[in-house]
């Protein structure tokens, strides 16, 4: 089923002209992708499609969709672990949290001359 939000957003983007769209997650680029194909511009040619998260679906759509795995089982780990601490009175502060996240690029940004390969991270905020 469309999300009207998300077709009516991805057609504005698609006339201002737009040459990549970074979508919150994969389940949103369904929507976008199959806009962005029935109005004309070539994934990964035209337009590069990036999204977040690498649900097993992205393989799927538009031959790949590029986008960042975040380290589920790892952030609610830590999660759990700062949790626990507070429920034990620890104070743990405000801190920064980083984790790895992969970048899987696929065939959405198969034309883009070179893609950088520093490392990427996931956030989790206590």
């Amino acid at each position: 089923m469309e999300d009207p939000t998300v077709c009516n957003l991805t057609e504005c983007l698609l006339r201002a002209g737009v040459t990549a769209i970074f979508v919150f997650n994969d389940i949103m680029i369904l929507g976008v992708s199959e806009k962005v194909e029935e109005k004309g511009p070539t994934i990964g040619k035209h337009i590069v499609l990036v999204g977040f998260d690498n649900r097993e679906f992205s393989l799927g759509v538009a031959g790949g969709i590029t986008t960042a795995e975040t380290p589920l089982n790892d952030m609610g780990r830590k999660c759990a672990e700062l949790i626990i601490q507070q429920l034990n009175k620890r104070r743990i502060g405000k801190r920064r949290i980083l984790l790895p996240c992969k970048l899987h690029i696929r065939i959405s940004v198969s034309d883009l001359v070179s893609v950088p390969r520093e490392q990427h991270y996931a956030e989790v905020r206590p």
